[in-house]
């Protein structure tokens, strides 16, 4: 079985309620949504360097999948686990769910954004 690497990011949809949860996120990444996503696709165009024999996700997360996860890590004792971890976690497990996309996408095939425009018009010209 193909190891499966994947990347979570807040889809538009989620980022403000996101960022309301965890306000450390907003150090972490840029607030501005598509400042947001071209930090995302900088980051998946690195990881995609580094995996061999490994396929390459980006997985849109939730606030609740991730608030989930973070119950989880608190009940087993790892209340201080970082929020990187915590939402490393949640997008494994919803990537197995197959709520990921394959990165990256053909040029002309749907932007793993979920914009519905094409990879090529999208984040690819990030």
């Amino acid at each position: 079985m193909q190891q499966i690497l994947s990347v979570g990011w807040f889809p538009e949809s989620e980022w403000s309620a996101a960022l309301q949860r965890w306000p450390e996120l907003g150090d972490e990444m840029p607030r501005d949504h598509l400042a947001y996503r071209a930090a995302i696709e900088h980051r998946l165009r690195a990881v995609s360097g580094q995996t061999v024999g490994a396929r390459l996700v980006a997985t849109p997360l939730t606030v609740d999948a991730v608030a989930e996860q973070e119950t989880l890590a608190t009940e087993a004792g790892e209340a201080d686990a970082p929020g990187a971890q915590i939402r490393g976690r949640a997008a494994s497990l919803r990537a197995q769910q197959g709520f990921g996309t394959a990165w990256p996408p053909e040029r002309n095939s749907a932007c793993w954004c979920g914009s519905g425009r094409k990879y090529k018009q999208c984040c690819a010209a990030l």
